[in-house]
């Protein structure tokens, strides 16, 4: 007996059209995230793959069907989320393990990723044109001695990131290439092409490309049975932007993802990265203790390599985050720290620096301080290129500037 289509709590057309609005036009599965809508051939028309899916049952009948909610509660936007044509298939198939539970943190993280980005836009949009202005500014006055101060004292390797600036020319067309490799299911060669543009799309902060990217070379290697590259791919492709943006919970979730598959392979080795993202999780949350267990962990899995020799930098620089920034040895660290960091072409250079430049400035010694930040900024938003360190740099470089308080987050 087919179902009365009158007894089920369906959304109206305002209601889908709020849920997809509410994300975008994204699915909201955090490992999906495909856009649902797009043009149709006719001028006046648009092409909708999503659909406005029930969390809690429509009808008594219906997955994870709640029986305290009134009819009204069941049609109404709370209790809906916006989903591809695949993933809305997927939950109701599965339902026990796509509870009510997953699918309202999957819709509040669809939504905050979306409100970020409406946010974002206008001020990204806004910090560019200054950061141009004020990058024009400082090339005029680079032979003024009130700005350039002691800097050439500090001879870093900034031509050790050029090649991300080769990067740049050729990204459209490596896109397109990984795309196609993807899409012909040439796995290897897809493999190898993502990872050399993968640390390009996270300092430049091409969240959109490295989703795209990530979930459909996650496909093949879960369809190849590949449990260490999709470990990885899990780790360094969707929970790492996830970090590096403050979306620490949902970034856990993956990481627990991603150690099951070095498990199902036994990577030992492999394993490092999780412990080691989820230090880095722990320290942005302020558990040093936590956060110093987790590095350890790391360290014993990666087995006295590149990344061996990372993590005890990144251990030691967390360690002097929470020391007294007037000590003479925080500042005999960060130098030391710096040095490290910049061998190994590793962004915390610029973040070793920043925290520098504050000690200096505590200990009055301004122009140094001045010189440290501005070095920090020149190298986060002239030669890596990441926007949202590029910001934090430029906000102490002010401070110090106007001769203001140093205020901590």
């Amino acid at each position: 007996m087919k179902e009365n289509k009158s007894m089920r709590d369906n959304f109206t057309k305002k209601t889908l059209d709020i849920l997809a609005k509410r994300v975008g036009g994204l699915c909201s599965n955090p490992n999906c995230k495909s856009s649902t809508t797009g043009p149709r051939s006719e001028t006046t028309k648009i092409v909708n793959i999503g659909e406005g899916a029930h969390i809690t049952g429509a009808t008594s009948k219906g997955k994870r069907f709640d029986k305290s909610l009134s009819r009204e509660q069941r049609k109404s936007p709370d209790n809906g989320i916006w989903l591809c044509g695949s993933c809305a298939k997927l939950i109701d198939n599965d339902p026990t393990r796509y509870t009510d539970g997953i699918l309202k943190q999957w819709k509040q993280h669809a939504e905050d990723a979306a409100l970020r980005k409406v946010e974002g836009s206008t001020v990204s949009h806004a910090n560019m044109i200054d950061n141009k202005i004020s990058y024009k500014k400082r090339r005029q006055e680079s032979n003024s001695p009130e700005i350039v101060g002691k800097t050439t004292s500090i001879s870093l390797p900034l031509s050790a990131w050029t090649r991300f600036h080769e990067i740049d020319i050729k990204y459209d067309a490596l896109f397109k290439k990984l795309s196609l490799l993807m899409r012909n299911g040439e796995y290897e060669q897809a493999i190898d092409c993502y990872w050399k543009i993968l640390y390009f799309t996270g300092t430049r902060e091409r969240w959109d490309d490295r989703t795209i990217l990530s979930n459909k070379l996650l496909a093949l290697s879960r369809k190849e049975k590949d449990y260490k590259t999709t470990g990885l791919i899990l780790a360094k492709g969707q929970a790492w932007p996830l970090i590096y943006t403050g979306d620490y919970d949902l970034a856990e979730v993956i990481l627990e993802d991603a150690l099951k598959c070095f498990k199902k392979d036994n990577e030992y080795s492999k394993a490092g990265i999780y412990y080691e993202y989820m230090a880095d999780i722990f320290d942005q949350k302020g558990r040093l203790d936590l956060a110093l267990v987790c590095y350890k962990e790391a360290r014993k899995r990666y087995n006295k390599d590149i990344d061996e020799e990372l993590v005890e930098l990144k251990r030691k620089f967390v360690i002097t985050k929470y020391e007294d920034k007037k000590s003479g040895s925080r500042i005999v660290a960060l130098e030391f720290l710096i040095e490290k960091f910049s061998k190994i072409k590793n962004y915390k250079e610029a973040l070793a620096e920043i925290e520098l430049s504050k000690s200096l400035y505590m200990l009055k010694d301004n122009d140094e301080a001045l010189n440290r930040a501005q070095h920090a900024y020149h190298l986060l938003n002239d030669k890596i290129i990441m926007p949202r360190n590029a910001i934090k740099a430029k906000e102490v470089l002010c401070t110090i500037m106007e001769g203001k308080q140093i205020v901590e987050a």
